[in-house]
């Protein structure tokens, strides 16, 4: 493990850039079969610790099948939103930064889960690393850490060393256009991004990077925390993982000593 997060680096960034719009552009995500994939995994009224809770998205449809969820953010603003809504005291929440080990509560989960790309949006050096560090300590024996991410493309051979930067259009719609441009790093893997929010009122950028892995380099960084890859799907619905065909993955590993 190298040293602490960089000085640099703003956790909160992602939040205070998309909190106001997050339940409104992602309300079509759906989260029952995720629901049911935690439930086929640990028992019933079983703790779960969310990375990256936002706006309670998934955490409230867990609390609703009767576990108790505990939520970590490093948004003020996405936590504010969550204690908002009715239902809020169902999820217990902390603020912090999800590539301090010191963040998680130690031994309080039965399951930790870093889904829709949370693990991805921790970019510095090592911070993926401290993150499932921070997730083996939290688990309870038996436990599980489940996570959900895109598959990066492999890069072709002439692209490697060249930079890529792309601009692609999210929305058009009667209220505004929203685009989204992007510059990938070949050197660091870090891809840094914009979502460019134009309305007859202005422009607003939301920024945002993230730093993509293959699942191969996440199974690494976690036997390095002590943790084994113990199933691997293409969705919560248990689709079969192909390598080199599958756009997302959903793995789940244990401490290997459980494994």
């Amino acid at each position: 493990m190298s040293g602490p997060p960089p000085a640099d680096r703003d956790p909160g960034r992602y939040g205070r850039s998309f909190a106001d719009v997050y339940d409104t552009w992602y309300a079509e995500v759906p989260t029952d079969d995720l629901v049911l994939f935690v439930s086929d995994r640990i028992p019933p009224g079983a703790t779960v610790l969310e990375l990256g809770v936002g706006t309670g998205r998934v955490a409230f449809p867990l609390a609703a099948a009767g576990f108790r969820v505990i939520g970590i953010d490093s948004s003020n603003e996405m936590l504010d939103r969550l204690r908002a809504k009715d239902g809020a005291a169902a999820v217990d929440t902390l603020l912090g930064d999800c590539s301090d080990p010191d963040t998680f509560p130690v031994g309080s989960a039965d399951a930790v889960l870093a889904v829709y790309n949370l693990l991805f949006n921790l970019v510095g050096d090592a911070d993926q690393e401290r993150c499932l560090q921070g997730a083996a300590r939290a688990l309870r024996p038996g436990g599980v850490v489940v996570i959900e991410a895109f598959v990066p493309d492999a890069p072709d051979a002439d692209e490697t060393s060249a930079r890529r930067r792309d601009l692609v259009t999210r929305s058009v719609g009667p209220d505004g256009v929203v685009l989204i441009a992007t510059d990938a790093d070949p050197t660091t893997g870090i891809v840094s991004g914009s979502h460019i929010e134009i309305t007859d009122t202005g422009t607003r950028l939301r920024p945002w990077s993230v730093r993509p892995f293959v699942p191969a380099a996440i199974d690494t960084m976690a036997r390095a925390t002590g943790l084994e890859l113990v199933e691997r799907y293409e969705d919560f619905g248990g689709r079969p993982f192909v390598d080199g065909t599958s756009s997302h993955h959903v793995s789940v590993y244990r401490r290997a000593e459980e494994s």
